[in-house]
């Protein structure tokens, strides 16, 4: 019996595997598609600038992306 419920469990953790992947591939191409400015006061976004990478906010909602400042963000927090 054991060796049965051991393959049983090797099939569902590499079904779980490939479909994590898939998602992840599936989100970063989403993020590569994303604006490169606030939403609200389009100030540029600097993928390659560290400050910019610490401070804005990506808000994904299914297949919306959102891009927001610090300081958008900081006067309206959660209305994205």
């Amino acid at each position: 019996m054991s060796n049965i419920t051991r393959k049983f469990k090797r099939k569902n953790a590499g079904k779980n595997k490939k479909q994590t992947k898939k998602q992840l591939k599936e989100q970063i191409s989403n993020l590569n598609k994303m604006d490169n400015k606030c939403i609200f006061c389009d100030a540029p976004y600097d993928r390659t600038n560290s400050e910019h990478l610490d401070s804005f906010r990506v808000s994904i909602k299914e297949n919306d992306i959102k891009l927001c400042c610090g300081d958008c963000w900081a006067k309206r927090p959660g209305n994205l």
